[in-house]
């Protein structure tokens, strides 16, 4: 759909706004940083790195870069989501270090807008990790038998396999991890991991940022039992972006377009819907666990991941679908690009196939240690009927 430009301005005076009363605040947020970590070296500012809804400032100790203080930005992150999007992603952070090996960065204090320096927002203070996105790596440029190309589209390119092997580690690991409900994950007063709150997801957030009187008061309030009626959650949130969304369409055939294809979309469920009675209805997914946040060294080692807003229990057959980001943009932007549906199939598909054969060999090698659910099955049974695409249209606006 077409840009809501009230929307757009208002997100950018927001951001523009808060972003100079950060830069104000900068020495006393690096005395807040020094004081809250105990530290007795003086430390200084060493930069700025930002994200699509974040921003750190580089705490530099000896003139080395040392500890991030990270901030949400506001105008890019709904206001009203702010606090609510850094408990949730503390919480799956504390979940993900005990029960997965994947690489996160040590995480020392955090806290609210009420806690933070100049009362800038909700922040948390971590380590800083050395490397680069993993994107920016798999998009370099490299040598091949054909000519330069990018990385990730050499399919045999052991680099590639490489980092795809420490990913589906990771993804299987996450798979292994049931929960009763769509929903936030906390630690329960029984010190087990459990969902107590609604779903807060970057669909959500996109809504309440890119439409400017998105009503927010229609998204859920609490947690989701239902897989079937997630589902309809999130139809009914694609219909009222439709109705509430500024200046949406330029032409009558756009507006019929847009109106049948959500409607049509809702309609679906049933048809899409997995009930698999063996298996837990919910686990975790991100729409956003991507080489994008994702840092690693020049051999593609994959030191950390970060950025983990938005993580919620889902339905499970959103964890079933093949990564959407094998060839490095999103779907829609592919299609941007003038590729129709099925030519971005065919673009898609040898990289689907290489990575479920990576999948099936972790699944192999982590079989020898006991019982595993295995999720190259379910991948590859949603690519086949189409699951995968219902499952991103769901996501998207």
């Amino acid at each position: 759909m077409l840009c809501d430009d009230l929307a757009l301005d208002y997100a950018d005076r927001t951001y523009e706004d808060w972003k100079r009363k950060l830069d104000a605040a900068k020495e006393a947020i690096i005395q807040f940083v020094t004081k809250r970590l105990k530290s007795h070296v003086a430390g200084e500012f060493g930069g700025y790195l930002e994200g699509s809804y974040n921003i750190c400032l580089i705490f530099k100790v000896s003139a080395k870069p040392t500890y991030v203080i990270r901030f949400s930005k506001p105008g890019l992150t709904a206001v009203c989501f702010i606090e609510e999007k850094v408990r949730n992603e503390i919480q799956i952070v504390s979940l993900l270090r005990e029960k997965t090996t994947i690489p996160l960065p040590t995480i020392y204090t955090w806290g609210m807008t009420d806690d933070s320096p100049s009362q800038i927002g909700p922040f948390i203070i971590m380590e800083y990790i050395e490397g680069r996105r993993l994107m920016e790596a798999l998009k370099q440029p490299t040598e091949t038998k054909d000519g330069k190309v990018d990385l990730w589209k050499d399919l045999g390119d052991s680099r590639v396999v490489h980092a795809y092997t420490q990913i589906a580690d990771y993804l299987l690991q996450i798979y292994q991890l049931d929960f009763s409900a769509a929903g936030s994950i906390s630690r329960s007063h029984t010190r087990d991991w459990v969902v107590t709150e609604r779903p807060l997801t970057d669909h959500m957030n996109s809504l309440a940022t890119d439409v400017s009187n998105c009503p927010t008061q229609l998204f859920p309030t609490s947690c989701c039992s239902s897989p079937r009626m997630y589902f309809r959650q999130l139809a009914d949130q694609h219909l009222n972006h439709l109705h509430t969304h500024r200046n949406a369409v330029g032409n009558l055939e756009d507006a019929r377009r847009y109106f049948i294809a959500r409607h049509r979309l809702k309609q679906s469920i049933d048809r899409f819907l997995y009930t698999n009675n063996n298996t837990s209805p919910f686990k975790i997914y991100c729409y956003d666990f991507c080489p994008s946040n994702m840092i690693v060294d020049g051999d593609l080692n994959i030191k950390a991941v970060v950025d983990f807003e938005f993580w919620n229990a889902l339905p499970a057959q959103f964890a079933h679908g093949p990564p959407w980001w094998l060839t490095s943009l999103q779907p829609d932007e592919w299609i941007d690009r003038g590729f129709d549906f099925e030519a971005l199939k065919s673009r898609l598909e040898p990289h689907v196939e290489q990575f479920l054969q990576v999948m099936e060999k972790v699944e192999k090698e982590k079989a020898t240690d006991g019982p595993v659910a295995l999720l190259s099955v379910p991948m590859r049974d949603s690519w086949i009927s189409g699951g995968f695409w219902f499952n991103l249209a769901m996501n998207d606006s």
